[in-house]
């Protein structure tokens, strides 16, 4: 079984719009929804995530080639003591995940 490091495209921000709030994107592609896990503890939002992947080539029914693939991925953002932890949301489409988080100390 081979293993890689998984790295995708990850970028965070903290808009001052209306209403405060971290906005992060990552782009998680062949990354399904029940092997993706994000938790806040201790003021730190972490996303990880671990994918399987098994390929085979046959030929007149014998496996000729059989490959397996492990690859993992784990982030965290520290996001200081003024985030209302309770108060999170995130939507996921076409591989790009998006947790939004409200800053509890907003002016």
């Amino acid at each position: 079984m081979s293993q890689s490091v998984y790295q995708p495209q990850i970028s965070s921000l903290k808009s001052a719009g209306e209403l405060h709030k971290y906005v992060i994107d990552a782009e998680l592609p062949r990354v399904k929804k029940e092997d993706l896990k994000i938790n806040i503890e201790n003021d730190e939002l972490s996303i990880e995530a671990k994918m399987k992947d098994e390929t085979s080539r046959e030929d007149q029914g014998k496996v000729i080639l059989r490959e397996r693939r492990f690859d993992q991925f784990s982030r965290g953002f520290y996001l200081g003591n003024d985030v209302n932890e309770t108060d999170i949301g995130a939507s996921s489409k076409h591989g790009l995940l998006k947790p939004e988080i409200i800053d509890d100390q907003a002016d």
